[in-house]
């Protein structure tokens, strides 16, 4: 999961949203949407889009409604950002290749 918001994510609640149009590729289908599913959330800078903290985590508690994808989530430990993933715009994205 990819923000340029500030307060996320070490420095917001353990609840959010994402609208569906930050759901990225052919295949991130909400109803594919898995609790528990070990994740990586990045905070990039607004203006050059680079990584400027990274966790590794995981959500749950995903709820879909008609605006949102809301869910829960927990950040397990701060980490450097995975070399592949530099550059990915905001959204949340499904790696097949983890």
């Amino acid at each position: 999961m990819v923000t340029t918001w500030s307060n996320h994510w070490d420095r917001t609640g353990n609840t959010t949203s994402f609208s569906y149009a930050m759901l990225r590729g052919a295949i991130m289908n909400p109803e594919r949407l898995v609790d528990h599913t070990p994740t990586v959330f990045i905070r990039i800078d607004s203006t050059t889009k680079l990584p400027k903290k990274c966790w590794e985590g995981e959500v749950y508690k995903i709820t879909r409604r008609t605006e949102k994808v809301w869910f829960e989530f927990s950040l397990d430990r701060e980490v450097l950002c995975p070399q592949k993933y530099i550059g990915y715009p905001e959204g949340w994205y499904e790696d097949k290749t983890s």
